[in-house]
């Protein structure tokens, strides 16, 4: 992320912490919730998590870092681009729905 951040001055990035989902052909290699809890805390460790330009809410960072937990899948917040309302991640197969009334009310959470 520095040579992104630094080098390349990238507007904004993304991260996942890429939990398991039974569909994925390869169940091994995914970390569990503490091992990425302490790989997230490393990656920020020294102020990188301040000084990357980071595309997500202080709540989300906090939830990778084990500071917050949540009792819905943080990786279900509805997300918008040129494609509409993206499902969220376990029904990706799913893809996008127009609106946000048909996100809510047609996705089953």
């Amino acid at each position: 992320l520095n040579y992104l951040n630094d080098d390349l001055k990238v507007d904004e990035m993304m991260i996942s912490p890429a939990y398991a989902y039974e569909k994925a052909p390869d169940q091994e290699h995914f970390l569990g919730v503490d091992q990425t809890r302490e790989l997230f805390k490393k990656a920020f460790a020294g102020g990188n998590r301040a000084r990357w330009r980071l595309n997500h809410s202080p709540l989300f960072l906090d939830f990778l870092e084990g500071k917050a937990d949540f009792p819905c899948t943080a990786w279900a917040i509805p997300n918008y681009s040129l494609f509409g309302w993206q499902r969220p991640c376990y029904l990706m197969s799913d893809g996008y729905v127009p609106t946000y009334r048909q996100l809510i009310e047609e996705t089953d959470w």
